[in-house]
This record gives C-alpha cells, sequence and structure tokens, in this order.
C-alpha cells in the first residue's frame, strides 16, 4: 500500500491537473523567466591607455594593464560617476632616476584636469573615494622615483578633498585591474 501511495504521488507531479494553463504545451513562463534576459544589461568596458584618464557618469568598467605605471581610481560613494587615470612611472637609463619638475608638473596637471572632468560630469558628487593601484618597475634605485610620483598623488589627493581608501602597490609581473565606479569594485590580477 504504500508503494502505490508513492506511485501515485511521483505521476501526480509529471502531469498538470487540467485547471490552470502554465502546465500546458505553448503556455507563457512565469514572469520571472520572461523579464530577465531584459534586466541583463551588458558593461560598457572602456580600456584607458597609459598617460590618459577616462570620466564616467553611468554604471561602465574601466581596464587598464599596469607596468611601471600608476592607477588611480576615483569614484563617488553615493553616485555613479567616476574616474580612472593611468600615469606611467617615467624611467631615464640606467642611472638612479630623479623626478624632473616638467614630469611632476605634467603629472600634476593631467591630475587636475581628471578630478575637473569628474566633477563636471557629476556635479553632485559630493563624497569622492580614491583607490590607488601601482606597478612597481624592478630595481630599488627606481623605487625612489616611484614613491615621489605617489606622495605628489596623495598629496594633491588630500588638497581637492579626495579620501583615499586603499593603496596596492606591488612589483613582479604586470597586473590587469577591472575598476567600476559604480559599485566601488576594484579587481587585480
Amino acid at each position: 500500500m504504500l508503494r502505490t501511495w508513492r506511485n501515485r504521488c511521483a505521476f501526480a507531479r509529471s502531469r498538470t491537473c487540467g485547471s490552470s494553463k502554465f502546465g500546458k504545451p505553448g503556455a507563457p513562463q512565469p514572469a520571472a523567466w520572461r523579464y530577465t534576459a531584459l534586466m541583463k544589461m551588458p558593461q560598457r568596458q572602456i580600456n584607458v591607455p597609459p598617460d590618459r584618464f577616462e570620466v564616467v557618469a553611468d554604471d561602465a568598467i574601466f581596464s587598464v594593464d599596469l607596468q611601471a605605471a600608476l592607477a588611480l581610481c576615483i569614484y563617488d560613494a553615493v553616485d555613479e560617476a567616476g574616474a580612472l587615470l593611468h600615469l606611467r612611472f617615467i624611467m631615464r637609463g640606467e642611472k638612479p632616476a630623479d623626478v624632473t619638475d616638467t614630469t611632476l608638473a605634467t603629472e600634476l596637471l593631467l591630475l587636475d584636469r581628471c578630478v575637473q572632468s569628474l566633477r563636471e560630469a557629476a556635479p553632485a558628487a559630493r563624497n569622492l573615494q580614491a583607490k590607488i593601484v601601482a606597478h612597481l618597475p624592478a630595481g630599488a634605485e627606481r623605487e625612489g622615483a616611484c614613491e615621489s610620483v605617489l606622495t605628489l598623488v596623495r598629496h594633491f589627493l588630500a588638497d581637492v578633498d579626495i579620501k583615499e581608501i586603499s593603496a596596492d602597490i606591488a612589483s613582479g609581473a604586470p597586473r590587469a585591474l577591472q575598476f567600476r565606479p559604480s559599485m566601488g569594485s576594484l579587481q587585480i590580477r
């Protein structure tokens, strides 16, 4: 008798009772299945070349390949706006590199234009935050020049009231990163 009851339950699950239109072939799918395809929108991906910056006011993903370079990821914690600045560490020759005033002035100008463009694109952004990712070139003598650029970036951020959230600085193999300003998420490989 127990065996008969189990078979009836299995049979009942495989057939519909006929009182519903959803169990019939060709019937419309439930609403959750119909609208999920519309909700999945592909993200716009923007590749930022060295010594350039990009600014967005909507949802997008920035991608950068770092090799002896720095990426400054700026975003608003409330709004979807964000920017990514990709700066190369310029090394001249094999001697210990000193960063010249011209190099620092150029980088400072790029920083200023990046922040100004972000504030123009999103005037309502009031809670700007920054994440710094850097790939240092091999050689201890070159780290001094990189440190001076990092110090310049940190002082600039403090001057324009942008809070530094994190800094990930490493040497070795080149690094690839993806930054999504609307979520403030950063993936480093």
